[in-house]
């Protein structure tokens, strides 16, 4: 990187995440249990918020049980002894050790030997086993969308963006092999949902983020998510210059996912604990990135019909203002919001804002931002300043989730009206404002349209689309400076066309010229 040093402290031994291996997800049975002993809570008409653990996380409409000590010691991770060998689709897989663990099933590593020639081919085995028909519905579903979204990339459709092309484990989703469904036959419609994928290298993004477990993320002190440097993490380590293309690539990457997966499905689940990283040593400024986990995906064809009769689902760190509405105040609350954005944003955006907030995250992890104090990057202590407030009162209500329970999260909402529901969307309001005005400045040219991507991300109101982000980004690669189409229905839109007009013709006029 024309003699810049990757990182100013730790240098590239560190860029091994592969050597991570990704951390059990065994709390996530114990907020299951604690969601299962919870009192539903009517705050709407008829809408149903109901709680659903995600990696540890519970997301929902849901009341306190009477002793969360009790559900957590029913829900300790007991041994379960399982066949070595299954059969799937008519493929017998050796399972050979669990590489996850959470509250709708186990994954493991296995390998497989190919009919054709007996060669072994290493993959992964998700099983699930649910208790009703809705879990066993979802699951067969997740398998189901695997399987669509690899023969679509694979036939090289045309919703396959530049570089996301699926080949094996070198895909930005894990690629289909076979899948097999089970009925108990019992009047709860429950079952057990084998799903065999190809095995992805890399280790989980948040592992290599902070060198902590996903366990972990829910007791740390705050602080030292956002401005300490945890051992074996890589916290303040890297150039903004390098840090923005970690995340372009990031962006970039899922982009393409997320492009052929919007017709059929929205993944509702993105964390940087649901991204897996793998850097090749020849090439640390580009690492490959995938997104695992579609176990709460829902159809998006009719999601427009079901939302306010849904869970809410994912890790509250990443949720949509709309979801933090829906939670504290009921779906009837989004539905009749005098801002008809939110409701929007909820219906059609919520994984493009998830997307928005990891890549923020990112950032400001890998940043070091010493540098800024050096008269450059003007306007970027600001943006990190106001990201720096939104991710505090994230990650206090993630924490607080897992400390008290649901119910508690709830009544602290609508009790604090500067931080809650209304608190973070100030805050947002006011990241947003950052991230576009530093855009302005001609210094941060390398990094302007990134920005302007991540508060359109973030945004209620946003409107990039996932085909133009690859192009979109590539206009801080090229060191171009956006200028504002005038015939934009025959051209691409430039990242400038994500602000508002008077300030796109203030800005082409010559201020970051």
């Amino acid at each position: 990187s024309s003699g810049v040093p990757l990182t100013p402290t730790r240098g590239s031994a560190s860029l091994r995440a592969a050597e991570a291996a990704e951390a059990a997800e065994a709390a996530a049975a114990a907020a299951a249990a604690i969601a299962a002993a919870a009192s539903q809570s009517a705050k709407d008409d008829g809408a149903n918020a109901s709680a659903t653990a995600i990696g540890g996380v519970v997301a929902g409409d849901t009341g306190r049980p009477n002793s969360i000590a009790d559900a957590l010691d029913a829900a300790a991770p007991k041994r379960v002894e399982v066949e070595n060998k299954v059969e799937i689709g008519g493929r017998n897989f050796e399972l050979l050790e669990v590489i996850g663990r959470g509250a709708f099933g186990v994954v493991w590593r296995a390998r497989s030997k190919q009919i054709s020639d007996g060669s072994e081919e290493v993959a992964a085995v998700k099983v699930v086993s649910a208790k009703d028909s809705g879990g066993f519905a979802s699951a067969a579903f997740e398998a189901e969308l695997l399987q669509i979204l690899t023969v679509g990339l694979q036939s090289g459709s045309k919703v396959r963006s530049p570089g996301a092309f699926l080949s094996g484990t070198g895909g930005h989703v894990p690629s289909y092999i076979a899948h097999s469904t089970t009925r108990t036959g019992l009047a709860d419609g429950g079952g057990t949902v084998r799903l065999a994928m190809s095995f992805v290298p890399g280790g989980a993004l948040d592992k290599w983020l902070y060198g902590i477990s996903d366990e972990e993320h829910k007791t740390v002190d705050v602080a030292q998510l956002v401005d300490g440097h945890l051992p074996d993490g890589q916290q303040g380590s890297w150039w903004l210059r390098n840090s923005c293309s970690i995340v372009r690539e990031l962006l970039s990457q899922l982009a393409g996912v997320f492009r052929a997966l919007a017709p059929i499905a929205f993944h509702r689940d993105v964390s940087s604990h649901n991204v897996l990283v793998h850097f090749d040593e020849n090439e640390p400024l580009k690492p490959h990135f995938a997104l695992i986990d579609f176990g709460l995906a829902v159809r998006s064809g009719s999601w427009s019909k079901e939302w306010r009769s849904s869970n809410l689902a994912g890790d509250p760190r990443y949720w949509t203002p709309p979801a933090w509405m829906a939670f504290a105040f009921g779906f009837k609350y989004v539905a009749t919001h005098p801002n008809s954005g939110f409701q929007q944003q909820y219906l059609n955006r919520v994984d493009h804002f998830s997307l928005g907030v990891l890549g923020l995250e990112v950032l400001f992890a890998l940043w070091y931002q010493a540098e800024a104090y050096e008269n450059r990057h003007p306007g970027l202590l600001e943006v990190r300043a106001a990201w720096c407030k939104y991710w505090v009162a994230a990650i206090h209500l993630f924490q607080m989730f897992h400390r008290h329970g649901a119910q508690e999260v709830r009544q602290y909402l609508a009790q604090s009206q500067d931080e809650g529901v209304s608190g973070l969307v100030n805050h947002l309001r006011q990241l947003r404002r950052a991230l576009r005005a530093a855009a302005m400045h001609r210094e941060n040219n390398q990094c302007a349209a990134l920005l302007l991507v991540l508060a359109d991300l973030m945004d209620e109101k946003g409107t990039v689309t996932w085909a133009e982000i690859p192009t979109m980004l590539g206009e801080d690669v090229a060191h171009e400076v956006p200028q504002v189409s005038a015939h934009p229905s025959v051209l691409s839109r430039s990242s400038m066309s994500l602000i508002d007009p008077p300030v796109a013709s203030f800005v082409a006029g010559g201020h970051r010229a």
